[in-house]
């Protein structure tokens, strides 16, 4: 009666265990419904074509993959190589079936395998994608899930990039005006062809140099402080400044700077040089030009007023002097009808001054140079030495000078 007792407890026991472990069963059953609706819903929501394959061939796939490949059918899909849904040779000139075999059987072999394909539609419309292929179990089966990538807009934005690219790298390279960039620490990064032109350099030996080894001693100073305050203040600057060339001439220069960024952090500068040495040289000549405006201006006034020929003298020389300065002159007057010169002013240098001296006196007749003036107009001599050409000796004869 004891055994029969302990028997039936067992029983009772065994049954407990049994209809426990229907419950976890249902429990798990449950769950992996749960969980396989969970990725059911994530296989089909997808945006990217998702497939899975065996060694014979694709066995599923989701609705993204029907809509990539502008197919309508599972059944369609299902009946297809992977080189089917190819061109039958990829750009490299591969046969498609050959490659794709060989992606598929490096991923069953690594266990993974990525790479770009050019893919083709239902209406043999090709697009490039990103290929994922991956090795997964499915119940107890080694098999392949590809996951697919169409890469036509991104292959778009980058053709549009690179041609952007191309185009502003030849607009830099046609530019007249130097072009730059530089580290956060100054050191050369780029720079364009006109920028060799500026200062005499091949452009190896610019790259890595800091921008101030470009700039004149007396100017460096202040090309740090511009520096410091693009770099640690962000200032866009817009100066001038002395710049040194490879030959050690200097010159005037443009100078705009401002800081450029990636993710939002400074990483350097961009800026243009540009030599302005002509543009000085214009100004200066459009000052002197004014100057003499005026000074041919002021003339007229005091000409004007001017009562003997020895007054007139001055005043041409004091003008002539404003002008273009002179060591010596002398101012002589002609009478046509006498065919006669008289003197009315002469300077000359006495021991580093400037002095008038007397001029030559009573009338005498033009020497040839006059003569030569007289019937051809202003006459321009470059003495190298002395040359005795009929005029009363004046000024340094053992000096070069130039005579007007």
């Amino acid at each position: 009666m004891e055994d029969l007792q302990k028997t039936k407890e067992e029983l009772l026991s065994e049954l407990k265990i049994l209809r426990n472990e229907v419950v976890e069963a249902k429990r798990l059953k449950n769950k992996f419904r749960e969980s396989e609706e969970k990725y059911r819903v994530l296989f089909e929501s997808s945006t990217d074509a998702i497939m899975l394959f065996d060694k014979e061939g694709f066995v599923d796939c989701n609705a993204q993959t029907l809509k990539l490949f502008g197919l309508s059918h599972m059944d369609e899909f299902i009946k297809l190589h992977p080189s089917q849904l190819s061109p039958k040779k990829q750009p490299d000139g591969e046969d498609s079936f050959t490659a794709s075999n060989k992606k598929i059987s490096d991923m069953f072999k690594n266990g993974y395998n990525k790479f770009e394909w050019i893919h083709r539609r239902k209406n043999a419309e090709d697009f490039p994608a990103e290929v994922w292929l991956t090795s997964v179990k499915i119940d107890g089966k080694v098999c392949g899930q590809a996951t697919v990538r169409d890469m036509t807009e991104r292959k778009k934005i980058e053709q549009e990039l690179i041609a952007s690219e191309e185009k502003y790298r030849q607009i830099t390279e046609a530019s007249t005006e130097g072009i730059y960039q530089t580290d956060r620490f100054g050191n050369m990064l780029f720079v364009n062809e006109a920028i060799t032109k500026i200062f005499g350099y091949e452009k190896d030996k610019i790259l890595q140099k800091h921008i101030t080894s470009f700039v004149a001693k007396k100017d460096i100073f202040q090309a740090t402080i511009y520096f410091k305050n693009i770099i640690l203040k962000g200032h866009t600057i817009q100066e001038t400044l002395i710049f040194k060339k490879k030959d050690g001439t200097h010159f005037p220069g443009y100078f705009s700077a401002a800081t450029y960024k990636k993710r939002g952090k400074v990483i350097g500068i961009t800026g243009i040089i540009t030599d302005i040495s002509k543009l000085k040289e214009l100004d200066n000549s459009l000052k002197k030009s004014a100057e003499e405006s005026r000074s041919f201006a002021n003339l007229g006034l005091l000409l004007s007023a001017a009562t003997t020929w020895e007054e007139i003298a001055k005043i041409i020389i004091a003008t002539a002097d404003q002008l273009f300065s002179f060591d010596a002159c002398f101012i002589d007057s002609y009478d046509l009808s006498t065919n006669r010169c008289s003197g009315l002013l002469a300077m000359d240098i006495m021991n580093t001054k400037r002095i008038e001296i007397s001029p030559r006196a009573g009338q005498f007749p033009p020497t040839k140079i006059m003569e030569k003036i007289l019937t051809e107009g202003k006459q321009l001599f470059l003495r190298k030495k002395f040359v005795d050409t009929g005029l009363i000796p004046f000024g340094d004869n053992a000096r070069r000078s130039a005579s007007l």
